[in-house]
């Protein structure tokens, strides 16, 4: 159990950053909403931080707080985009928890889903990409998070997602827009950045990775110069036709502008 907030002597909004735990979050820690209403009343701030830099808003986060907690120190005006020492949001944390109800909760605050965090510039999207959440990411997207947002390596959602073959979250943002040419910044004479390639198909590991990313990638690149959902359905059944035939290593060998010709065949023909 964490000390009552009776027992510390901190005056209301003073900071002092040598706090292994501020009141607000003592409250939180033991479980205590009429506490932390009554802080509030005293006065006391959201933004006083520990010495970790920690708000209330990020402890509540941390040490997954109920509802009832989030909604009140949201109505406090709690500031969702505040950063602690490490450059992580309540966004970032709520999504390296696994927590989606909070991760919701939170972008409905007015959350910023494209915030990245340390020297990195992580965003929330890559964040979840790479721990495979495809519900996260879905809900990311659905609030307008940068799909295409590249780290300090250039490294995008996409590639994070290829890195742990994660097909289901590589399909979906494939389906949603995710550009699959975009590269790393690879200085001279490196070959790959961390667990990433230069691509998203050179970032995945598995066969059935990066091949999808080959059929996804190849309609996505129709679909760039032919906005017409119908044709990309039909380009990525006849790639899925192509490998049941085992004809895609040969096939993925050919130039863009050879392949756009043999779409543009298939497309006139009868194929569906």
């Amino acid at each position: 159990m964490y000390p009552q907030f009776a027992e510390v002597s901190l005056l209301p909004n003073m900071t002092d950053q040598r706090m292994d735990v501020t009141p607000l979050a003592t409250a939180i820690l033991n479980g205590r909403l009429t506490t932390l209403i009554e802080l509030l009343h005293l006065g006391y701030s959201t933004e006083l931080r520990d010495r970790n830099g920690h708000t209330a808003l990020h402890i509540a986060v941390i040490f997954g707080a109920t509802r009832p907690f989030f909604n009140l120190l949201i109505r406090a005006k709690a500031c969702v985009n505040a950063l602690e020492n490490r450059g992580l949001s309540p966004l970032t944390l709520s999504i390296a928890n696994v927590c989606l109800p909070i991760t919701e909760l939170l972008l409905q605050a007015k959350a910023d889903p494209n915030m990245g965090f340390g020297d990195r510039n992580i965003s929330p999207l890559q964040r979840a990409a790479y721990s495979r959440q495809e519900e996260a990411i879905r809900l990311l997207l659905e609030y307008k998070s940068k799909i295409d947002h590249q780290s300090s390596n250039g490294a995008t959602a996409l590639m994070a997602a290829a890195a742990k073959d994660s097909i289901p979250c590589v399909k979906l943002l494939l389906e949603r827009g995710a550009d699959p040419d975009v590269e790393t910044h690879l200085g001279e004479g490196q070959t790959r950045i961390e667990c990433f390639g230069r691509t998203a198909y050179h970032s995945a590991k598995s066969t059935e990775t990066k091949f999808c990313i080959w059929r996804y990638g190849f309609a996505w690149r129709v679909g760039r110069h032919h906005r017409a959902p119908q044709d990309i359905r039909k380009t990525v059944k006849l790639l899925t036709l192509i490998r049941s035939l085992n004809l895609e290593s040969s096939f993925s060998l050919l130039p863009n502008e050879l392949l756009f010709e043999i779409f543009y065949f298939i497309r006139a023909s009868d194929y569906d």
